[in-house]
């Protein structure tokens, strides 16, 4: 099957109502703020011996970034979004332009993905450009060189799995309705992480939560801990997630349509 790929006017739009709310401008003020923070502490942290912990620090940021403004951004931005969509004839206009339904999706994934990424990729770049200044001495600049690395694809990963979640639980639901399938789909997985990992194969054990494929992804690029065996499943285990999470974002949009007689195409 291939990918409807929509137009850059139609990315243009989705990215467009998912910044226009007043959550999503709040977050990303909030990344901004949170990504001079980091920048401040990587900078004082250059004057911290010969060993700076750089890489501790941006392994921080990253989850501040991640579980904190990215998340507060997807889900302020996929609230309702596809009720919204059909009830205010964006999709209407849409169809009428020659917008087919997967074209919508996609679009729809990619706008959120998009405003996710600008405060966790952004974030963690430029968190990482300065620690990559400051660490000048030969035995910190690899290791903070990869950290950075590591750091940029993991929050790439995670806005587009974040945004795919939040469509699933919050686009056609209401918040209640939606928030308990935030926690059936991504919270409860990651908490019961410790009692279901026996019951699979131990060299899947990191990866029976959306969170933990992620962490194992990272935690097995970091210097000191490579694992090209476990990278491998990481990413099948990902890949397998993403489209999962795809198909539940199309049934929800379905789901919608059924109910309250939306036109697909």
């Amino acid at each position: 099957m291939i990918l409807p790929l929509p137009t850059k006017a139609t990315l243009s739009l989705a990215l467009h109502l998912v910044r226009s709310r007043l959550v999503v401008k709040l977050a990303w003020g909030m990344g901004a703020l949170t990504t001079l923070v980091g920048m401040g502490l990587a900078g004082m942290l250059a004057k911290e011996g010969a060993n700076p912990p750089l890489a501790s620090l941006l392994l921080l940021m990253e989850n501040a970034f991640a579980y904190g403004i990215g998340f507060l951004v997807a889900f302020g931005g996929a609230t309702q979004a596809f009720r919204q969509d059909r009830d205010e004839g964006i999709r209407a206009l849409l169809a009428a332009r020659g917008v087919t339904t997967g074209e919508y999706l996609v679009a729809r994934v990619a706008g959120l993905a998009l405003a996710v990424a600008i405060p966790t990729v952004g974030g963690t770049a430029l968190t990482g450009l300065v620690a990559l200044l400051v660490a000048h001495r030969a035995s910190v600049l690899p290791e903070t060189a990869r950290a950075v690395l590591v750091g940029v694809g993991y929050a790439s990963a995670f806005s587009l799995m974040v945004a795919l979640v939040a469509l699933v639980a919050l686009g056609a639901r209401n918040r209640a309705g939606g928030y308990i399938v935030l926690v059936l789909l991504f919270l409860l997985p990651d908490f019961l992480s410790p009692w279901t990992a026996p019951l699979v194969p131990p060299a899947w054990s990191g990866l029976v939560s959306l969170p933990g494929v992620l962490s194992t992804l990272r935690d097995t690029l970091l210097p000191g801990s490579f694992d090209g065996a476990l990278l491998v499943r990481g990413l099948a285990a990902l890949a397998g997630a993403l489209v999962v999470l795809a198909m539940l974002v199309r049934g929800e949009l379905f789901r919608l349509d059924s109910d309250g007689g939306g036109r697909t195409r």
